[in-house]
């Protein structure tokens, strides 16, 4: 997902935020110059800004990346709009998959990926919750599926 945001003490330089969606790799650009990671536990960034300026800016994420904020020095700068509590629960719905082994986890993990990468666009809520539904669903029976199959190949 990709994110362009601006400060209020900065407004004519554009921030872009990217996210990597199943790693959640971060990358971090002003005005297109990339800008590297001066603590990467931490997420934090030394901004240079074309008036020579700089600035320290660190990445907070939370609820599987559902909720980012910027903090620019002092300035708090909520970068993804808030996030309603249902859909928190569709986004997370195939967790349920988790306690279904190694291939429960991995189907669950890349629906869980595909529905927060649908929660920040910009569609209709209710499609939104229903195309989230629907993976969850297609999770399900596609895990149902490939464990039937497991099992039957192994009792022969």
């Amino acid at each position: 997902m990709k994110y362009g945001f601006y400060s209020k003490s900065k407004p004519s330089n554009q921030i872009n935020l990217e996210i990597k969606t199943l790693s959640g790799k971060l990358n971090l650009a002003v005005e297109g110059a990339e800008v590297k990671e001066v603590d990467r536990r931490q997420k934090r960034y030394n901004l240079i800004f074309e008036d020579g300026t700089s600035n320290m800016l660190k990445i907070k994420q939370n609820y599987f990346g559902l909720n980012i904020t910027a903090y620019l020095d002092e300035e708090k700068i909520q970068v993804t709009p808030p996030i309603a509590w249902y859909e928190y629960i569709t986004s997370l719905l195939p967790a349920v998959l988790l306690i279904g082994g190694a291939l429960g986890a991995v189907i669950g993990i890349v629906a869980i990926s595909i529905n927060i990468s649908r929660v920040h666009k910009r569609r209709n809520k209710l499609i939104k919750i229903l195309l989230n539904l629907t993976t969850s669903a297609i999770a399900v029976i596609l895990y149902l599926i490939i464990a039937i199959v497991i099992n039957s190949a192994i009792k022969r």
